[in-house]
């Protein structure tokens, strides 16, 4: 449901009412299904216990865990890794400093872009995105990036949701 509320009148349109409006066939006629469903995403993502998101456009630079079923929208740049030492290393000062200096901007927020940011890094040796986490398992580094790391999450998921609260 749709709701809009101007100065002088309310109205709401269902989603299927709001996109019998659209220009685009697929919207019109398949009005329930996601407008750009993006099948190879969604199969990678399903297949992994969770993935590595971070919003496109924002002050800050924060990557989350998110689970399948949950599908990310437009808005979202979708990793599919599920190990703790890509998550390190994406969410380390290094990388982040990289994507404020090398992402392009949007008024007064950054953008993650994929094409110069993401793969341009200079990921550490042996731990490209391209190389599977069982290759570098046994490496000490990747072992301290992953603990830093989901000591890291744990923390922070902690913090926002207190076991005692939640």
């Amino acid at each position: 449901l749709i709701i809009s509320e101007s100065k002088d009148t309310y109205w709401s349109k269902t989603l299927k009412e709001e996109r019998q409006t659209a220009r685009d066939n697929h919207a019109r006629d398949r009005w329930w299904e996601h407008y750009w469903p993006r099948p190879e995403m969604r199969s990678k993502i399903e297949r992994l216990s969770r993935y590595v998101v971070v919003a496109e456009t924002a002050q800050h630079r924060i990557f989350i865990w998110l689970r399948h079923p949950i599908v990310p929208d437009k808005n979202l740049i979708v990793f599919a890794r599920d190990d703790d030492t890509f998550f390190g290393v994406i969410h380390s000062k290094i990388h982040r400093v990289w994507s404020l200096s090398i992402g392009s901007a949007l008024s007064d927020r950054p953008r993650y872009t994929s094409s110069t940011t993401f793969e341009t890094f200079p990921f550490p040796e042996g731990l490209m995105p391209n190389i599977p986490a069982a290759d570098y398992a046994d490496d000490p580094h990747a072992q301290r990036i992953a603990a830093a790391a989901a000591r890291l999450n744990t923390l922070r998921e902690n913090w926002l949701n207190p076991p005692d609260l939640v």
